[in-house]
């Protein structure tokens, strides 16, 4: 039997397409509300000034590069081709630093370019009760700098 052979009304595979797109587009709300809230959280421990940012698009890239304890126009690095995956590692390599997993902070930089793994790995370092220490940008990659956490 051959399914060419069947006549479907045109309604069935606008309804299935049309039905595709919508879940497509509620997973696609529902993770970036996810990210946006789990970065403002790790944004609170950092007593970072304006932690809302995290849901403005290009301004959490901002808030991220901050966090990592680059300013000025670092962020662009996050939107310039290839140089986006290797900034994107070593800015959660830092924040994770900061965050108190300095033995594992390349993993979680590796982890954020990982399907999947990033929504574990972004959720562990936002839900965890670690003590932040406050980012420096004169520091090597990797390494968190020393001092007590904010009060």
């Amino acid at each position: 039997m051959n399914l060419a052979q069947f006549d479907y009304p045109q309604e069935i595979s606008v309804g299935l397409s049309g039905g595709a797109v919508a879940g497509i587009v509620i997973f696609a709300i529902v993770s970036y509300l996810f990210i946006a809230y789990c970065l403002y959280r790790i944004a609170k421990k950092f007593d970072m000034e304006y932690p809302w940012l995290a849901f403005i698009p290009f301004a959490n890239l901002w808030l991220m590069a901050k966090m990592a304890g680059y300013g000025g126009g670092w962020f662009l690095l996050f939107i310039v081709p290839f140089a986006n995956i290797v900034f994107v590692v070593i800015v959660w390599w830092k924040i994770a630093g900061f965050l108190g997993k300095e033995n594992v902070a390349i993993l979680y930089g590796i982890l954020m370019l990982i399907p999947i793994a990033n929504y574990i790995a972004i959720a562990i370092l936002a839900f965890s009760e670690r003590a932040v220490l406050q980012p420096s940008a004169g520091l090597p990659l990797g390494q968190a700098p020393s001092g007590s956490p904010p009060g």
